[in-house]
């Protein structure tokens, strides 16, 4: 049942989202990239929470 439902699903996700010029931002970099603001934001709560003196 299940194999018959994903042949009829096709994955073409494209892996660049766009490019300008010689750069190219593709989905696994811009993931990356929320991650990292994510994390940050998660830390930076972390220490304001701590009262910890900022550096």
């Amino acid at each position: 049942m299940l194999a018959s439902v994903l042949s009829f699903v096709t994955w073409t996700a494209d892996p660049e989202i766009f490019h300008l010029g010689p750069i190219h931002v593709r989905w696994y970099g811009l993931m990356f990239a929320i991650g990292f603001c994510i994390g940050y934001l998660i830390v930076a709560k972390m220490w304001k929470k701590e009262r910890l003196p900022e550096p």
